[in-house]
């Protein structure tokens, strides 16, 4: 295994080479998450914490999901974003692990049909953050 490492180029806990992101407790309690949030503007706080958001309620269906759907789709989900999630230092990037939790999209339209306002709620809010990210991305802010 050390011949690995060293022909990799990593040291323990240094992680991949490019990513900056070590491994161990410190990418686990996201002291780089908190670190940047205090630190940067408010659009790079924005996307750090909307996609930590997102995470935490696809974790937060997983219970719907179980009781709708079975046991294996409740795994399944659990699997597709609490690993990913452990294993990222800022929640950058969750967004494209979370379109693998499929049940949790169709634990969240079952609990949108019994809520009336806050289905009005979520439908506003995707309009608009659709018009504002499209606008970012219009003026080339990232």
């Amino acid at each position: 295994m050390g011949a690995l490492r060293r022909s990799a180029g990593l040291r323990r806990g240094a992680g991949a080479p490019g990513w900056n992101q070590g491994s161990g407790l410190r990418t686990w309690f996201k002291v780089s998450f908190f670190e940047q949030v205090l630190r940067v503007g408010p659009f790079e706080v924005t996307k750090l914490v909307l996609q930590a958001v997102v995470t935490v309620v696809a974790l937060g269906l997983v219970p719907s999901i179980r009781r709708r759907f079975g046991w294996g789709y409740a795994v399944f989900t659990f699997a597709v974003v609490a690993l990913p999630a452990l294993s990222t230092k800022d929640f950058m990037g969750m967004g494209r692990y979370l379109l693998a939790a499929f049940p949790c999209f169709a634990a969240g339209g079952v609990l949108l049909v019994q809520r009336p306002r806050l289905r009005l709620a979520v439908l506003g809010g995707s309009t608009f953050g659709l018009l504002f990210l499209a606008s970012l991305a219009a003026r080339a802010i990232t």
